[in-house]
C-alpha cells in the first residue's frame, strides 16, 4: 500500500515539477538589454583639481548590486572609493590609477550602503565624477551560512556552499570587531590560499566570486581580533536559483538545506525541516527528491 501511494505521489510531484520548470535559459541578448537598463548621476561636476589637492563626497546605494564610478577630464586624475570610511590613496576598497583622468572601478554594494570617493590630483588636471546605477537589482536568495557568533582572536569558522546558479555570488559577514572573510573554489581556503578575500578592518565584509552551477566554494571566517560575525551568501535569481528549482537529488550542504528548509518552533519540530519524496515508480531504481 506505501509502495502506491508513493508512486502516486510521485507521479503527481513530478508532473508539477516539469509543469513549472522554465523553458530555457536567457541568451546573450537579455544580458546586454540587462546591462543597458542603468541610470547615470553625476557626483561631481566637471572643474579643475590642484596637483595633490582632492574632491570629497558620498554616495548612498539605492539597489543592490554592482555601481560603476566612472571620471572625465584632463591631466592625471585618480580614483578611490570605500564603504562606510572615507578613502585615502593607502586606504580603500577599490581605485583606478591610470595614468590620465579617464578612470573607472566597479564596487558590489547593498542598498543603504555609503560610499565614499575621492579624486585626488596627481597631476593637476579636470575632472568630473558619475555614478552609474542599474535600474533594477536582479532578486536575490540570501542563505544564512553561519549564524551570528563568537569568533575568537587567531580563531576561525570554515564551510563550504555548492552553487545553484552561473553568475556572481556575494558571501557577506556582519558583526563587531575584526573578522576577515576568504573564499575559494572547490578547495579548502585559507589565509594565503584564496580566490577572493575580504581583509577590512571590521567584521564588515562583502566578497564576491564569478561561478558555474555546481561549484563548491570554501569560505573561511577569521578573527582577526575576537569578534562576533555572521556570514551569508547572495545568490542571485534566474532559472536555476532555489527560488524555482522545485526539487534536487541531493542536499550537497547546509546553505543548500536551509535555502529548501523552514524553521520549526512547533508543537513537533525545534530545528528545521523539510519535506522529501521517494520516488519508487522503479523499485530497483529508488529516488529520493527533497
Amino acid at each position: 500500500m506505501f509502495t502506491h501511494r508513493a508512486t502516486v505521489f510521485a507521479a503527481i510531484f513530478l508532473t508539477l515539477t516539469n509543469a513549472c520548470a522554465p523553458e530555457g535559459v536567457a541568451g546573450e541578448d537579455d544580458a546586454e538589454s540587462a546591462e543597458s537598463a542603468a541610470s547615470t548621476t553625476e557626483l561631481v561636476a566637471m572643474g579643475p583639481i590642484a596637483k595633490g589637492a582632492s574632491k570629497t563626497g558620498i554616495y548612498t546605494a539605492t539597489v543592490a548590486g554592482q555601481l560603476t564610478f566612472r571620471t572625465a577630464g584632463t591631466g592625471d586624475i585618480d580614483l578611490y572609493v570605500r564603504k562606510g570610511a572615507a578613502p585615502t590613496t593607502t586606504l580603500y576598497d577599490a581605485k583606478s590609477e591610470g595614468p590620465t583622468s579617464a578612470e573607472e572601478l566597479k564596487i558590489t554594494v547593498a542598498k543603504g550602503d555609503q560610499i565614499r570617493f575621492l579624486l585626488y590630483g596627481y597631476s593637476a588636471g579636470t575632472a568630473n565624477l558619475v555614478v552609474v546605477v542599474p535600474d533594477a537589482a536582479p532578486a536575490t536568495t540570501v542563505v544564512t551560512l553561519v549564524p551570528s557568533g563568537f569568533i575568537a582572536a587567531g580563531a576561525s569558522k570554515t564551510g563550504s556552499y555548492t552553487s545553484t546558479v552561473t553568475g556572481r555570488l556575494t558571501f557577506r559577514s556582519r558583526g563587531t570587531g575584526d573578522a576577515d572573510l576568504y573564499l575559494k573554489k572547490n578547495a579548502t581556503a585559507s589565509r594565503t590560499s584564496y580566490d577572493a578575500k575580504g581583509e577590512g578592518s571590521t567584521a564588515t565584509e562583502d566578497v564576491s566570486i564569478d561561478v558555474v552551477v555546481g561549484d563548491k566554494v570554501f569560505y573561511l571566517l577569521y578573527g582577526y581580533s575576537a569578534s562576533t560575525a555572521s556570514l551569508d551568501v547572495l545568490v542571485p535569481g534566474g532559472t536555476t536559483s532555489n527560488t524555482t528549482t522545485l526539487s534536487l537529488p541531493t542536499l550537497p550542504d547546509d546553505g543548500t538545506f536551509r535555502a529548501f528548509s523552514t524553521p520549526g518552533g512547533g508543537l513537533s519540530t525545534s530545528g528545521r525541516s523539510m519535506k522529501f519524496l521517494i520516488d519508487n515508480r522503479t523499485p530497483t531504481a529508488r529516488t529520493i527528491n527533497s
